[in-house]
C-alpha cells in the first residue's frame, strides 16, 4: 500500500500563480496525497481560488487564518498533515509530473529513510532553465551514525525546505520560526540534527520560480533580512550551546563563523548601527578572517561606532 504524502502550500496574494501551482500538484503520476493550502490572510482573490479548488477535488483542504508569514502558514500546514510523508511547495513555483512518484518511490523502497530529496531548476516559466543539482551521482543513500549535520551549509540544497519529503514525525519535531526572514535556514538545521538517513534523487524536480517582482527589496527589508539572518545563527548558537555533543563540534564553528559574518555585513551596510557590545565587538573580530578584521575595525573608526 502506497504511504499517503501531505503537501502543505502556503498561500499568500499569488492569484495570478496559484493555479499554475495546483495543477501540477494534481497531475502527479503519485496519487495517494492530499493537499493542504493555508490561505495566510490574502487580500487578493486567492482565498477564493483556493476554495474553489477544495470543492472540486476531494483531496484539497483550505485553512483559513489571519496573515503571520511564510514560516507560520506552514507550521499551521504540519499540525493539520495527515500524512505519513509531509512536503512543501510555494505557491508561486510547481513540480515536474513524476517529481513525488520519484521521491515517494525511494519511501516505498526504503520505509525507513527520514528525507529524500531531490534537485531542482531554476526558470523564468518562459524557457528558461538553469539547473540545480547535488554533487555526486545520480542517486545517493547518505546513513550516517549520528545525523547529517555535517551537511548543514553545504549549497542551498541543504538548506531549502521544498526540494524534499520528510518522514512525518520528523516534520513535525520542528517549527519554522514565526517573524523571521531565513526560515529555512533555522528549519533545515534541525531536520538533518534529527535525521539519520536521507536519499538523493539528484534530478531537477521542482520548478522554482524566479519572480521579478521579487528580485529587488527596499532598504528596509534588506536591512531586516540582514538582521533576521543573524538571529537565526544566535537562536541555533543558544540550541548548540545546550547540546554537549554540538559544543564542541565543528557544526559550532561554523555557526559561530557564519554568525561573525553576518555581523560584518550588517555593520558594514547598515549606517543606523552607531554601537555594539564590547562581547560582540570582541567575538567577530576573533572569528574573522584577516581582512575583514582590518575592514570592520575600520568601519568602527570611521563611524565613530560605540564600545559598549
Amino acid at each position: 500500500m502506497n504511504k499517503l504524502l501531505s503537501i502543505i502550500v502556503p498561500v499568500y496574494n499569488v492569484e495570478k500563480y496559484l493555479e499554475r501551482c495546483l495543477t501540477s500538484l494534481l497531475e502527479q503520476e503519485y496519487k495517494d496525497i492530499e493537499i493542504i493550502l493555508v490561505d495566510d490572510g490574502s487580500t487578493d482573490s486567492s482565498g477564493e481560488i483556493c476554495d474553489s479548488y477544495a470543492e472540486k477535488y476531494n483531496n484539497i483542504k483550505v485553512i483559513h487564518q489571519s496573515n503571520g508569514g511564510l514560516s507560520a502558514a506552514r507550521n499551521t500546514g504540519v499540525k493539520a498533515a495527515e500524512g505519513d510523508y509531509i512536503a512543501f511547495v510555494d505557491s508561486d513555483d510547481w513540480v515536474k509530473p513524476d517529481m513525488f512518484s520519484k521521491l515517494m518511490g525511494e519511501v516505498q523502497s526504503h520505509p525507513d529513510v527520514d528525507m529524500v530529496k531531490c534537485g531542482y531548476c531554476e526558470t523564468d516559466g518562459k524557457g528558461y532553465e538553469k539547473e540545480i543539482l547535488f554533487s555526486g551521482s545520480d542517486r545517493q543513500h547518505l546513513i550516517e551514525k549520528d545525523n547529517l549535520l555535517k551537511y548543514y551549509g553545504k549549497g542551498a540544497l541543504w538548506v531549502i525546505a521544498w526540494n524534499t519529503v520528510y518522514r512525518r514525525d520528523l516534520a513535525k519535531q520542528v517549527e519554522f520560526p514565526v517573524g523571521l526572514y531565513h526560515e529555512d535556514n533555522y528549519a533545515s538545521f534541525f531536520y538533518l540534527y534529527y535525521s539519520h538517513s536521507c536519499i538523493i534523487v539528484n534530478e531537477p524536480l521542482y520548478c522554482y520560480w524566479q519572480n521579478p517582482d521579487g528580485i529587488t527589496g527596499s532598504a528596509d527589508k534588506l536591512a531586516k533580512r540582514r538582521r533576521d539572518m543573524v538571529e537565526v545563527l544566535e537562536r541555533l548558537l543558544k540550541y548548540a550551546d545546550g547540546q554537549p555533543q554540538l559544543r564542541n563540534s565543528a557544526i559550532y564553528k561554523k555557526l559561530e563563523e557564519g554568525w561573525a559574518r553576518q555581523q560584518f555585513h550588517l555593520i558594514r551596510d547598515d549606517k543606523s548601527i552607531m554601537s555594539i557590545s564590547r562581547e560582540a565587538k570582541g567575538r567577530i573580530v576573533r572569528l574573522l578572517d584577516l581582512r575583514r578584521k582590518c575592514i570592520f575595525n575600520y568601519i568602527l573608526w570611521k563611524r565613530k561606532i560605540d564600545i559598549e
